[in-house]
C-alpha cells in the first residue's frame, strides 16, 4: 500500500479508497450522475445482451445504463448526442481504467472507467465514459501507480487491437462537478454504465455465492441512495420498468434472480472458475429486466450460439413455464419462441430438466416443443 493508504484489491474485490471515513446512512448522493436532457432513459438493473451468436452479458448484470439521445430520436442508427456526466456526491476518484482500440495503426475507439467513494464501505462507477474532464486527465497524467497491459486482440483479421492501463489516484471531486461526457458522433455505445456496490449490505443470496465478485453480491440500486426529493423522484421516474415500487415509481430491478431448488437463477458449466465466470460458461433463465411478467433464457453459446429466448410466463403445464415453479420432479419443461409471421424457420425452443438442486440438462431445438420432449444430446450445467 502507497503512502496515501490507496487500495485497490486484486483477484476481483470490491475497489475502495480505504483512507475514507465509514458511510453513515443511505442518503449518500445529492447530484445526478447526468444533466437531465443529455440522456434518454435508463436501464435497470439485470439485463443481459447475448444476440446472434455474440455472447455478451450472460448474466443479469449488476450496474444500470443510462441510455443516450440520438441525433434523430429513437433511432438508433444515427450518432449518438453526448450526455454530460456529473458527480453525484463529494467523492474520491480513486481509479481510472482506459482503453484504446486500433485499427491498421489508427485509433478507432476510445473508453474510460471510473472508480468513486464518497465513504469507505460504498463505491459507485461510470463505464463506456467517452471524455473525461481536464481534471482527471490531469490526475492520470500524473497517478499515484499505472499499469498498463500488452496490447491484445480478441478476434482474426481486422480485429481491432486494444491498448489498456489502469490509474491509480486520489482526487477530490465536488457534488455536480463535471466528469466527463459518454456518447457523440463515432461512439458505438448505446449508453454508459452506472454501478454503485454497499459492502455494508448482506451478500445477495445466490445459490453457490463462490462463483460471484464482491460486485455481483453487493450491487445496490444507486438511485435510492438519494434523500426523497425531487432529484431522486425524477431519475425514478426515468427508469424503464413496467415493475412499480410501493410508490407506484418503476423498480429498479435486481441482478439476482437465483431461486434455490427450482431452474430459475444462473447456471455454470462444469469446471467453470471461480470468482467472475466467463460468459461463455454460463446460462442464465431470469425475467425481461424492463418486464419482469417476461421469461428470458440467455446462453452464452454452448448449447447452441449465443442469444437469448424470451416467452410468455405460464402458471401451469410443462411449455414455457415460469421457472421459480420448476423442481426436480423427473419431467422435461420446455421454453419455445415462435412467432406468426417470421414462420416455423425462425422458430426454436429449448427442454430442460432440474435433475437435482444442483444439476441441470439443458438442449437446443430449432423448432418449436414438440409433443413428447426427449434428450438426444444435452448439456449439463450445475450450481
Amino acid at each position: 500500500m502507497d503512502p496515501k493508504n490507496w487500495n485497490a484489491p486484486t483477484g476481483g474485490s470490491v475497489l475502495y479508497a480505504e483512507n475514507l471515513p465509514p458511510c453513515q446512512g443511505t442518503e449518500l448522493f445529492n447530484s445526478p450522475p447526468a444533466v437531465e436532457g443529455t440522456y434518454n432513459n435508463i436501464s435497470p438493473l439485470g439485463h443481459t445482451s447475448s444476440y446472434n451468436g455474440i455472447t455478451e452479458h450472460v448474466f443479469p448484470v449488476d450496474h444500470m445504463s443510462f441510455d443516450l439521445l440520438h441525433v434523430t430520436p429513437g433511432d438508433h442508427q444515427t450518432p449518438s448526442l453526448p450526455a454530460t456526466l456529473l458527480a453525484p456526491a463529494d467523492l474520491e476518484l480513486f481509479q481510472v481504467s482506459h482503453t484504446t482500440y486500433e485499427q491498421s495503426g489508427k485509433e478507432t475507439g476510445n473508453d474510460y472507467a471510473l472508480s468513486l467513494a464518497p465513504c469507505r464501505e460504498v463505491t459507485l462507477g461510470f463505464g463506456h465514459v467517452t471524455t473525461i474532464s481536464p481534471k482527471i486527465q490531469n490526475a492520470i497524467d500524473h497517478p499515484d501507480q499505472k499499469n498498463c497491459r500488452a496490447p491484445f486482440t480478441t478476434g482474426g483479421v481486422g480485429s481491432p487491437t486494444f491498448k489498456s492501463c489502469i490509474y491509480s489516484t486520489l482526487l477530490k471531486l465536488k457534488s455536480g462537478e463535471q466528469i466527463g461526457t459518454a456518447g457523440g458522433p463515432g461512439v458505438t455505445t448505446q449508453g454508459f454504465d452506472y454501478a454503485v456496490y454497499d459492502m455494508r449490505i448482506k451478500p445477495l443470496p445466490f445459490v453457490d455465492p463462490k462463483y460471484w465478485t464482491p460486485q455481483n453480491l453487493h450491487s445496490v440500486c444507486g438511485l435510492y441512495y438519494y434523500p426523497n426529493g425531487p432529484v431522486k423522484t425524477a431519475l425514478l421516474k426515468k427508469l424503464n420498468n413496467t415493475k412499480k415500487d410501493g410508490n407506484g415509481l418503476p423498480d429498479c430491478g435486481t441482478n439476482m434472480w437465483d431461486k434455490a431448488g427450482t431452474i430459475q437463477g444462473n447456471w455454470v458449466l462444469p469446471n467453470t472458475p471461480t470468482g467472475k465466470v466467463p460468459d461463455p460458461q454460463g446460462l442464465s433463465i431470469a425475467r425481461l429486466y424492463y418486464d419482469p411478467s417476461q421469461g428470458l433464457i440467455d446462453w452464452g453459446g454452448t448449447i447452441a450460439p449465443a442469444g437469448t429466448l424470451q416467452f410468455n410466463i405460464m402458471s401451469s403445464g410443462f411449455i414455457n413455464r415460469d421457472p421459480a415453479d420448476v423442481k426436480p420432479d423427473g419431467s422435461i419443461y420446455c421454453f419455445q419462441f415462435q412467432d406468426a409471421d417470421l414462420g416455423p424457420a425462425f422458430s426454436f425452443s429449448i427442454m430442460m430438466q432440474l435433475v437435482d438442486d444442483k444439476t441441470l440438462k439443458v438442449e437446443y431445438l430449432k423448432s418449436i416443443c414438440p409433443s413428447s420432449p426427449a434428450f438426444s444430446n444435452p448439456t449439463t450445467y450445475l450450481r
